[in-house]
C-alpha cells in the first residue's frame, strides 16, 4: 500500500458486521476486482478511512507471507508498514482524507511481512467516496519492485567494481566500435602512450600503428576473430604521441549483439618491450655460445442433463459440485440441499471423498454408516456415489448421488455416467470461460484507469489484436485498433528484443508460466522507441489445451527501461574486461577465502574452475612459504596497498608461481578488513628466463675467459675493438685496457683506415692466415676465423 492513514478511530479499533462502511465495501466486492488483479499479477488492497485492511487478494497475501485471517480487519499501518516509514505514510494518507488526493495517488514504500521481511511496492491508488464525497475507501494496485531495486544495486555495484579494476591497472584497456574507432579508452593510456583518452574517443585505431601493414595484418586477425568468436592475440610496433615505436601485446575478444552481429571489441594492450629486448640478448648470447661450442502454457442446460441421469440411475438425490482450487460451490442439486452437502464435507467422510476424487476414483459408502449424522430420514439402506467427471489442475468437478440399496452401479453405468460428465464439465467450462471474460474485461477498463495501464486481448486462431486506444494514442497514430494484428504488432517490436518476447510468450502458451510478463522496445512514429512492459494471460483454451485468446495490460516503462539497459551494457563492458584479462584479478578475505578470482588467475594457479578454486585455504595453501601470507596481511593492512611485490604463490599441482603482485586493503567505516583484493601478473617465465640469460652469461664468460684461442670482438661500423679474451690479448701482448678503442688496423700496420685487415666488413674466414706485428714488434703469422653476430640490436 502506497500510503497510511491517521485513522479518525483508535488505532486498534475492529471492525463489526454492523459497521456503517459494511454497505460500500460490498459495492466494492461486487466489482471482482480481486478476480482480475490476480490475473494481471497485480498486488491488490482496500482500506477503509481507518486504516484497516477489508480486502486483499492473493498477490497481496503471497506477498504478506500470510493467511486471510491473519490479514482482513487489521490495521494496515501498524502491521504490514515498515516502521522506519510509518510516521510518514501516515502523514501522507492524512492529507489524502483531507481532499489532497494527487499526493497519495502515486507512492512508493517499504513492507513488513508476517516474517520480519521487507519488501520494496510500488503504488497506484485509487479512491471510493460516498454520496456526501468523503473518501471512505482507498484502493491501491502495487507492484513488488524489491528484486529490481536490487537488481539495480548489484548493476551498480558491478559497473563500479569492474571500472574500477579496469582504471587502476597498468595495462591499456580499450573498446573498438566495428568500423574501428575507440568507443572507450582507460586511463592508463595516459601514461602509457601519452594520450588522453577523452580526446582519443572517436579516433580511428590505425593512428596507433607504426608499420601500415601490421593495421592490414590486425584486420585479418578480427576476421578471424569474428569468424570464429574467440579471443585473438598478437604483437604490433605501437606509436605513441611522443617517442619512439615500441612493441605491445594486444589481447581482443568479439562482444555481439543479440542477432550475431559484431557490436564491439574489448582489447587489453600491455607493452612488452622489456620481455623483446630479453628474448634478443638470450637469442644472441645462445647463438653466440651455440657456434663456440658448434652448436640446442447452464444453468438451465444442468438441470436437464441432471434430471436425466436422475431418471436412468433412480437417484433420489444428485447434485453436481465443482471444486476450483479451494473454495467449494453446488453446480445443480436435486434432493440435496446445498447445507446438506457442505456439512457432509465437513465432516471425516468429507475428506475421504476429495482424496477419492483427486485420485479419479469412484467413492461409494452405505448412508448407514453416517446417516444419523447427515440423513436421518433414510433407512440406512441406500448409497451414496461420489463420481469423477473431470479432473484437470485446481478444477475439479464430481457428480454425487444416492441411489436405493437395491440398485447396483456396476464399472458400465460408472463409465455411461461419467461419459455424460464429460458433456457437463465441457458446457461448465465454456459458461465459465465466457462469463469470466466477460466480468475480466469490464473490470479491466475500472481499474486499469487508475492505475495508468492500457488493455490488449489477441484473438490467437484469426490474429486480430485489440490495443487499448486511448492508451497507446500517445505513442502516434501508428498504433491503433484499425488494422492491428498480432503480425503488425510483432513487427513493430524492436528486432533485438523480438526473439525474447515471442519465446516469453510461447513459453507461457505452453503452460511453462503463470503469466506472460515481457519488457521491450516498441517503434512508434517517435524517432526514440519507448520501452513497453507487456503482461497478460491465457484465458480461453480447446479441450486439448491449446490456447485460444489471452489478454492483458501494457504500461509505458520507458524512463526505467533506458536506464537499465545503459546499466547493463556497462557493467556488460567492465565484466567483459575483468574475464578477459590477461592479468589475474582476486578478492580474498582475511581467513585466507577466495571471494572472487578472473578466468585467468583460474588458469594461472592450474585448477579447472573458481569453485575448485574457493576451496583453496590461501593461508595454508596459497604461498610457497605461508608465512609469506602473514607478510602481505600486515604490510597491506598497515600501508594500505602494494604495488610490483615479487612472491612465490603455490599451484594446485604444488609447483611454483612467481608473480607480481599489486594489491589493497578494503575495510569498514570502523576500520575492520573486509578483504583484500589486487591484480597478479604471472612472471615466472620471465624469472626462468632471466636466470638462463645470466647462466647462458656465465657460460659464455667462462668459455672466452678459458678457450685456448685468441677472441676478439670488432665493431662492424668504426672497426674499433669492442672486447679480447685473454688468450688474444696474451698473443698481443697488450692489457684489454690498451687494446679497447683501438682501431684493427692500428695492430696489423695496414695504411687503409678503413680497412680491417684481419676481417674486411662483410666478410667471412675460415682459418685464413695472415701475419701482423705485437706490441714487442715481433711479426707473428696466425690462422683467423671471422663471422658477424649481431650484438644489442645491430
Amino acid at each position: 500500500m502506497a500510503v497510511s492513514p491517521i485513522a479518525s478511530r483508535p488505532s486498534g479499533a475492529s471492525h463489526s458486521a454492523e459497521d456503517p462502511s459494511r454497505d460500500a465495501i460490498s459495492v466494492i466486492e461486487g466489482l471482482k476486482l480481486v478476480d482480475y488483479i490476480d490475473m494481471t499479477n497485480s498486488i491488490f488492497v482496500i482500506l477503509d478511512e481507518n486504516g484497516i485492511v477489508r480486502l486483499a487478494n492473493d498477490r497481496c497475501l503471497e506477498m504478506l507471507e500470510a493467511g486471510k485471517e491473519e490479514v482482513l480487519g487489521r490495521n494496515w499501518f501498524e502491521e504490514f508498514i515498515h516502521p522506519s516509514e510509518r510516521s510518514a505514510v501516515k502523514e501522507v494518507f492524512g492529507k489524502m482524507l483531507r481532499g489532497d488526493v494527487e499526493t497519495a495517488r502515486k507512492h512508493q514504500n517499504g513492507i513488513l511481512t508476517t516474517t520480519g521481511r521487507v519488501r520494496t511496492i510500488k503504488w497506484l491508488n485509487s479512491f471510493v467516496k460516498d454520496e456526501e464525497g468523503r473518501i471512505r475507501f482507498l484502493i491501491g494496485s502495487g507492484e513488488d519492485v524489491t528484486e529490481s531495486i536490487e537488481a539495480r544495486k548489484r548493476l551498480e555495484d558491478s559497473e563500479r567494481k569492474f571500472r574500477l579494476l579496469a582504471e587502476n591497472q597498468r595495462d591499456v584497456v580499450f573498446s573498438i566500435k566495428p568500423d574501428m574507432t575507440l568507443e572507450y579508452l582507460s586511463p592508463a593510456a595516459r601514461e602509457f602512450g601519452g594520450y588522453a583518452p577523452e580526446e582519443e574517443v572517436g579516433e580511428n585505431v590505425m593512428k596507433y600503428f607504426a608499420d601500415p601493414g601490421e593495421f592490414e595484418r590486425a584486420l585479418e586477425n578480427i576476421e578471424v576473430m569474428v569468424r570464429e568468436g574467440k579471443s585473438v592475440s598478437l604483437e604490433i610496433m605501437y606509436r605513441p604521441a611522443e617517442g619512439d615505436p615500441f612493441p605491445v601485446e594486444i589481447t581482443g575478444k568479439p562482444v555481439f549483439g543479440e542477432g550475431g552481429e559484431l557490436s564491439a571489441i574489448h582489447c587489453v594492450m600491455r607493452d612488452v618491450s622489456r620481455r623483446k629486448k630479453i628474448e634478443r640478448e638470450l637469442k644472441f648470447k645462445r647463438e653466440v655460445m651455440e657456434t663456440l661450442l658448434e652448436r640446442e502454457e447452464r444453468e438451465a442446460g444442468l438441470k436437464v442433463v441432471m434430471d436425466l441421469i436422475s431418471r436412468v440411475m433412480g437417484a433420489t438425490h444428485i447434485a453436481l459440485i465443482v471444486r476450483d482450487g479451494v473454495d467449494m460451490k453446488v453446480a445443480s442439486t436435486s434432493g440435496f440441499k446445498e447445507d446438506t452437502i457442505m456439512e457432509l464435507f465437513s465432516n471425516p467422510i468429507g475428506s475421504l471423498i476429495r482424496s477419492a476424487t483427486d485420485r479419479n476414483e469412484v467413492f461409494m459408502r452405505k448412508v448407514s454408516g453416517f446417516k444419523g449424522l447427515i440423513f436421518p430420514s433414510m433407512t440406512g439402506d441406500e448409497v451414496l456415489y461420489n463420481i469423477p467427471l473431470y479432473n484437470k489442475k485446481d478444477l475439479h468437478i464430481c457428480l454425487m448421488m444416492i441411489l436405493p440399496g437395491d440398485v447396483e452401479m456396476d464399472e458400465r453405468m460408472q463409465d455411461a455416467v461419467r461419459g455424460i460428465g464429460v458433456n457437463i464439465a465441457g458446457f461448465l467450462n465454456r459458461m465459465t470461460a465466457r462469463k469470466r471474460e466477460e466480468e475480466a474485461r469490464r473490470r479491466l477498463e475500472l481499474a486499469l484507469e487508475g492505475a495508468e495501464m492500457g488493455f490488449w486481448e489477441h484473438d490467437i486462431d484469426t490474429g486480430e489484436l485489440i490495443v487499448d486506444d486511448d492508451y497507446m494514442s500517445r505513442f502516434g497514430p501508428r498504433v491503433g485498433r484499425e488494422g492491428m494484428t498480432w503480425d503488425v504488432w510483432e513487427g513493430m517490436i524492436h528486432p533485438e528484443d523480438r526473439g525474447d518476447v515471442l519465446s516469453l510468450l510461447h513459453h507461457h502458451f505452453d503452460g511453462g508460466s503463470d503469466v506472460f510478463d515481457a519488457v521491450f522496445r516498441l517503434n512508434t512514429r517517435e524517432d526514440h522507441p519507448r520501452w513497453i512492459r507487456m503482461k497478460g494471460k491465457v484465458v480461453g483454451r480447446r479441450d486439448d489445451g491449446t490456447p485460444t485468446r489471452i489478454s492483458g495490460t501494457l504500461q509505458d516503462v520507458t524512463a526505467q527501461g533506458e536506464a537499465e539497459l545503459n546499466l547493463m551494457r556497462s557493467e556488460e563492458r567492465f565484466r567483459s574486461i575483468f574475464e578477459r584479462s590477461n592479468l589475474g584479478i582476486y578478492r580474498s578475505s582475511p581467513d585466507g577465502r577466495v571471494l572472487m578470482a578472473n578466468p585467468a588467475l583460474v588458469r594461472m594457479l592450474g585448477f579447472e574452475s573458481l569453485e575448485e578454486l574457493m576451496k583453496r585455504d590461501l593461508n595454508r595453501e596459497g604461498y610457497d612459504d605461508p608465512s609469506e601470507r602473514d607478510l602481505f596481511k600486515r604490510r597491506v593492512e598497515a600501508e594500505g596497498e602494494i604495488n610490483e611485490q615479487e612472491v612465490v604463490w603455490k599451484r594446485k599441482d604444488g609447483s611454483d608461481l612467481i608473480v607480481n603482485e599489486t594489491a589493497r586493503c578494503v575495510k569498514d567505516e570502523e576500520g575492520n578488513v573486509l578483504y583484500y583484493e589486487g591484480t597478479v601478473e604471472d612472471v615466472t617465465e620471465k624469472k626462468r628466463m632471466e636466470e638462463s640469460l645470466l647462466e647462458t652469461q656465465r657460460q659464455l664468460e667462462m668459455i672466452l675467459e678459458n678457450v685456448q684461442v685468441g677472441i676478439v670482438i670488432i665493431d662492424a661500423g668504426t672497426l674499433s675493438i669492442l672486447d679480447a679474451n685473454p688468450k688474444a690479448r696474451e698473443i698481443l701482448g697488450m692489457e684489454l685496457g690498451d687494446l679497447l678503442g683501438r682501431r684493427c688496423s692500428d695492430l696489423t700496420g695496414s695504411t687503409e683506415g678503413s680497412i680491417c685487415s684481419i676481417a674486411d666488413p662483410g666478410m667471412k674466414m675460415e682459418g685464413e692466415e695472415k701475419t701482423f706485428t705485437n706490441c714487442r714488434g715481433e711479426k707473428i703469422t696466425i690462422l683467423i676465423t671471422a663471422t658477424e653476430i649481431e650484438l644489442e640490436g645491430r
